[in-house]
């Protein structure tokens, strides 16, 4: 590329995400005023893993799996060394085999 290619390409990816950076940076900084202090950050990180995986469940077997591995993952939550959620992962990935080949199995 050229260099006004390279400048017109730096503009034209800088100035859709810089506003939006920085209203989002202060949106969150007046949001997290209001937080109350007695909750802690550690919030934070499911609503982010969240965020990142919600988009992805786009099939019935996704949303299966997802589901087998949150109720699996809060009811084994109590074994040692996070063994509930190795257990909860292998129980999702199984999870979704099935409803997979099941819905294989479904078309005409």
């Amino acid at each position: 590329m050229k260099l006004p290619a390279k400048v017109a390409y730096f503009l034209g990816v800088a100035l859709v995400i810089s506003p939006l950076w920085c209203v989002f940076t202060y949106v969150g900084a007046r949001l997290g005023a209001v937080v109350p202090a007695d909750i802690e950050v550690a919030f934070i990180l499911p609503i982010a893993f969240l965020s990142m995986v919600a988009p992805m469940l786009k099939t019935l077997a996704h949303v299966a799996a997802a589901f087998v591995s949150i109720i699996v993952a809060l009811l084994l939550a109590g074994l040692p060394a996070g063994s509930g959620l190795l257990i909860a992962a292998v129980s999702a990935m199984v999870t979704g085999v099935v409803v997979e080949t099941w819905m294989e199995r479904a078309k005409p």
